[in-house]
């Protein structure tokens, strides 16, 4: 459900769980007395849950005899929550690390100088009923209003970073700029992969 293997989640769970003492639920005059109606551990549960699969807050509700309320101040505690812990996480790779573990690929294809692999993912979202912020949130790729993130990738598949999320007019050029992930490609002789739509060649030379 999660998306998670059963370890992969207690290891995720585990890793988060010193900091815990830190989520703060929104609107919630109870929390700080540990009267809560899941687990930590349910509550990230519900949270992958409804991030993997866009389920309803009511579906997840019905599912775990919560409250729709409930559940929306479980799913920001824990987006605020998560967000924090993890950008506190340098995953850019040490000195050597990315041509040591190189698959056998990109060396038989020419790409043996690859450091990085981007691409954005959208996600539908609701029109909004105002003008402006429809005309900003419209992707004219996915004929739908969306919000688009960046996800940068080492060869290996090990995650480097996820961009802020942008309204999905931005195209996205517009959002490496921002996220500096560039700043790991200042060497020259090296390569940055992306699909053929991603103009950043500018970027890369600058």
């Amino acid at each position: 459900m999660t998306g998670l293997s059963l370890n992969d989640f207690h290891c995720l769970f585990e890793c988060v769980q010193p900091y815990i003492s830190g989520i703060v639920y929104p609107d919630c005059k109870g929390y700080r007395s540990g009267q809560r109606k899941l687990t930590r551990r349910a509550e990230l549960m519900c949270f992958l849950t409804i991030c993997r699969h866009t389920l309803l807050l009511g579906v997840v509700g019905f599912m775990t005899n919560t409250s729709d309320s409930t559940l929306s101040r479980i799913f920001s505690a824990w987006a605020v929550f998560l967000c924090n812990v993890f950008n506190g996480i340098d995953l850019s790779p040490l000195p050597g690390e990315v041509s040591s573990l190189l698959p056998r690929d990109f060396w038989a294809s020419g790409f043996q100088d690859t450091i990085l692999l981007g691409d954005c993912t959208e996600n539908w979202i609701s029109s909004s009923e105002n003008y402006d912020i429809s005309s900003a949130t419209f992707s004219s790729y996915k004929k739908h209003d969306t919000w688009k993130t960046g996800i940068w990738i080492i060869p290996y598949g090990s995650l480097v970073m996820c961009t802020d999320t942008y309204p999905g007019s931005n195209t996205d050029s517009d959002l490496t700029p921002d996220c500096g992930v560039l700043d790991m490609t200042k060497e020259k002789g090296i390569t940055v992969l992306t699909d053929k739509g991603f103009r950043i060649e500018d970027l890369c030379h600058s």
